[in-house]
């Protein structure tokens, strides 16, 4: 494996930097070297096709160069081979009978990297291949995305090809044996048909190509990947699927359950050599503050991306969470999770492990002593009632949020179903009120402080929707309210200290909703670098957040007289 021992030879002599996922992806493929099969020649005239007969695409003309990492997954893809023991039929005595045939091992190739890394041109190249060199009758091949558009690029880089006045592939062109049809580019040696695929169930069903190229895969909301995949395996026997994508920042989603996929693969929790990932990330947040790193999400830096550029980048990002989003996610492929996403993916889950509940439980003669914070909604949204105790320097939460049953039954049923699976679970109270009533929020707070021996030292607010429950508190604990305005000037600096606090660990949580709602925080940023949650930009909830906020903003406050009690 010229190109593979190449590579490995530079990461070794340290000439090259890769991150955790590479590394495994390499001593995976040493494992194959002494498994499987393996045909330089079968690697060479493809690669030898794409550098001598298709073309750059985008920033620039003339043949496509392709770079040693490139090489590297094309070696992987293309070379190994095994017998496959396949159970076949004589149709002329209807008799099975067992037989050894010679296939392709790798049939799913993920290729996870940065943006700006040349995967539109290298995918077209790949397509190409697919459809010319293998030789295969019918051979078609899919350029599949979202939408249209999306997959649209990989065509036109396709086409784009073709017009290489110096390139067999524009010769074909000229000859007719390949040209442009109503359906797409057809090779008719092979009548093999390259076209675009988008995620139309209906048009997908029954398709049964030879090579799919998925395209920026973090976009999908829905799996149309399997039904691709499940015609191709059916019908072909060297098929190949190849995801052409950077993380993205849609979290919790159809990219994230196949990233863990391809993760457990490389990591030999999951037993499949039949699937070969590259995956190209950082390791941590904290080196994309050294440019040394940058190669372990970016594999061609300096050949399609300038430090230069990424570097002005890091700089134009900073106060500003949303291009910080972007960033850690296309450039560096952390994984988060919108475009003004204010909390990384990790922040969202509360720091889960360290949670005490018990801290929430207090005794006879020895309350649990808690700060509260509030934010309530008349109707549409969660009212929410967090708990706030001091732990050492920590901060855990526990939370109580409210809604009408007759409103969640009217909202669409995947969203429905999750706060009915939520009510299940005790995560979530439905009521029979039409409203988040300011009165059965207290009957409750003060039954569940009842039940758990939990005293309120001081509670945080809004005045703006809250001044029955002010009331109500005040009358029954003494002068403990504390209005917290939702102003920028208010929230900017303690949203900041909180970002902090849950990234070094410091504010805890179990609490599914919770982690929802903090997945759902945008901020908008102003001038000075002030930052304030944008519900407008927010499309979904983000209240159990609010409440937490305004308990940790009511303490930080009041810091002076509280800090006695938590000594």
């Amino acid at each position: 494996m010229r190109y593979f021992d190449k590579y490995v030879e530079l990461i070794e002599k340290g000439d090259i930097v890769v991150g955790r996922a590479v590394k495994l992806a390499i001593k995976r493929v040493e494992r194959f070297k002494e498994q499987y099969k393996f045909k330089q020649n079968e690697v060479d005239r493809r690669i030898k096709f794409i550098e001598n007969e298709t073309s750059q695409t985008k920033g620039g003309n003339g043949k496509l160069k392709l770079a040693l990492p490139q090489k590297v997954w094309l070696e992987v893809a293309w070379g190994f081979y095994h017998d496959a023991e396949v159970t076949k039929v004589n149709p002329e005595t209807m008799e099975e009978y067992q037989t050894v045939e010679e296939r392709r091992l790798i049939h799913e190739i993920p290729v996870i990297m940065a943006r700006g890394s040349g995967k539109t041109t290298l995918g077209s190249a790949i397509a190409m291949v697919g459809q010319i060199m293998d030789g295969e009758y019918g051979a078609d091949v899919q350029l599949l995305a979202y939408n249209r558009e999306q997959a649209g690029f990989l065509y036109n880089a396709s086409r784009a090809m073709t017009s290489n006045e110096n390139s067999l592939l524009h010769m074909m062109v000229l000859s007719g044996s390949l040209r442009s049809t109503k359906q797409g580019i057809l090779y008719e040696p092979t009548n093999s048909l390259m076209n675009i695929k988008t995620s139309d169930y209906e048009s997908l069903d029954g398709t049964n190509a030879h090579f799919n190229i998925f395209d920026e895969v973090h976009t999908y909301d829905d799996d149309f990947i399997k039904v691709v995949n499940d015609g191709s395996a059916k019908k072909r026997k060297n098929w190949q699927t190849w995801y052409l994508s950077t993380n993205g920042t849609k979290r919790e989603r159809l990219f994230d359950r196949y990233f863990k996929i391809w993760m457990d693969i490389l990591e030999g929790k999951t037993d499949n050599d039949s699937v070969m990932p590259f995956i190209y990330q950082l390791d941590n947040p904290e080196e994309i503050h050294d440019s040394k790193m940058w190669q372990k999400s970016m594999p061609l830096l300096g050949i399609t991306t300038e430090k230069e550029t990424i570097a002005a980048d890091i700089e134009m990002s900073r106060n500003d969470p949303s291009q910080q989003a972007e960033l850690m996610a296309k450039t560096f492929n952390l994984p988060v999770n919108n475009y003004l996403a204010y909390f990384v993916n990790e922040e969202t889950k509360g720091n889960r492990d360290k949670f005490k509940p018990e801290l929430f439980d207090g005794e006879d003669g020895s309350p649990a002593l808690a700060i509260i914070g509030i934010d309530l909604s008349a109707v549409n949204d969660i009212s929410s009632v967090s708990f706030m105790i001091k732990d050492g320097d920590a901060f855990q939460f526990v939370n109580r949020k409210y809604m009408p049953r007759t409103n969640v039954e009217k909202l669409p049923k995947e969203q429905r179903d999750k706060y009915f699976e939520w009510e299940q679970q005790g995560y979530l109270i439905l009521h029979e009120e039409a409203f988040n009533k300011q009165s059965f929020i207290f009957d409750d707070i003060q039954r569940y402080m009842s039940e758990h021996n939990i005293l309120p030292m001081a509670v945080g607010y809004d005045d703006w929707n809250a001044a029955e429950l002010h009331g109500m508190f005040n009358d029954s604990y003494g002068e403990i309210t504390h209005n917290v305005s939702m102003t920028t000037k208010t929230l900017s600096q303690p949203m900041k200290i909180y970002k902090q606090l849950i990234g070094n660990e410091k504010i805890v949580f179990d609490d599914p909703v919770a982690t929802w709602n903090h997945l759902n925080v945008v901020v908008r940023v102003d001038g000075a670098g002030n930052i304030f949650p944008n519900k407008e930009k927010a499309k979904n909830k983000i209240d159990v957040f609010m409440s937490q906020l305004i308990a940790f903003i009511t303490y930080e406050k009041n810091k002076d007289d509280l800090e006695y009690y938590y000594s």
